[in-house]
C-alpha cells in the first residue's frame, strides 16, 4: 500500500456543510478525475487516494485515506488488473451486471439537440471468500471505471501516458451490508442543503 504514500500524502481535508457528500456521477468521475490525473492536470479537488485496490481483501483497504463520500462507499485511483484476481483470502470475479458504457450528455447552442459522447467504460466485480470455483459471495463489490483511450490525445512518443491510459483506473468500494443502525436511532426526512450539485467538482449537496 506504501508505494503510492507520495500521492496521498497531497490528499485535500474538505470542509463540506452538513449533508454535502462526494458524489460523482459516473461520467464526471472520469472526466473530471481519471482522465485529468492520467493526463497530470490538476483535479477539481484532491480527495480520491492511491491504492492498489485487487492487492488485498477488501475489508484491509485503507478507508481513512477517504473521508468526504457517502457512509460504505469509498473512491481509490488504482492500477487495473486483468485475468483471475487473487487475494490472500478470496478472489475477484465479473459480477452478473458486469460492464457498461459510461457516456457524457453536453447541450449545444440553444435549439439544438443534446448529444452524448462515449468517455469511459465500467466493469463490476464482486468479491468472493475462498477459492474459485467454490468460493463464496461477500458483501464487496468494486466498480472500475476506465476512460475511453479515444478521448485521450497522446503524442506517439509518450509512453508514461500511453501506459496510465491502460493501466489506470478510479474504483468505487461499495459494502452492500451496512452495519445495522444503533439502538435507538431515529430517522427524521429533513432536507440540509438546497438540491443540488457542483458539477465538476462531484460534491453532492443532498
Amino acid at each position: 500500500m506504501d508505494q503510492f504514500e507520495g500521492e496521498n500524502s497531497n490528499l485535500e481535508e474538505l470542509v463540506l456543510p452538513s449533508g454535502c457528500r462526494f458524489n460523482p456521477t459516473n461520467s464526471e468521475l472520469v472526466v473530471y478525475y481519471l482522465k485529468r490525473k492520467i493526463m497530470g492536470e490538476p483535479l477539481p479537488v484532491h480527495v480520491i487516494p492511491t491504492v492498489d485496490v485487487y492487492a488485498c481483501n477488501p475489508e484491509r483497504l485503507p478507508f481513512s485515506l477517504f473521508k468526504h463520500g457517502k457512509p460504505h462507499e469509498w473512491f481509490f485511483f488504482s492500477n487495473r488488473r486483468k485475468g483471475k484476481i487473487l487475494t490472500e483470502g478470496g478472489y475477484f470475479d465479473l459480477s452478473s451486471s458486469a460492464r457498461e458504457a459510461v457516456y457524457e450528455r453536453s447541450t449545444g447552442p440553444t435549439g439544438s439537440r443534446k448529444t452524448s459522447e462515449l468517455v469511459g467504460f465500467l466493469r463490476r466485480l464482486d468479491f468472493y471468500n475462498g477459492r474459485p470455483p467454490a468460493g463464496t459471495k461477500s458483501k464487496w463489490t468494486i466498480e472500475e471505471f476506465r476512460v475511453n483511450p479515444s478521448t485521450v490525445k497522446v503524442k506517439n512518443d509518450d509512453r508514461s501516458t500511453k501506459r496510465k491510459v491502460s493501466n489506470l483506473v478510479v474504483c468505487k468500494v461499495i459494502n452492500k451490508e451496512p452495519p445495522p443502525k444503533p439502538e435507538g436511532w431515529i430517522e427524521i426526512p429533513i432536507t440540509i442543503c438546497e438540491s443540488g450539485q457542483d458539477k465538476e467538482s462531484g460534491v453532492d449537496k443532498e
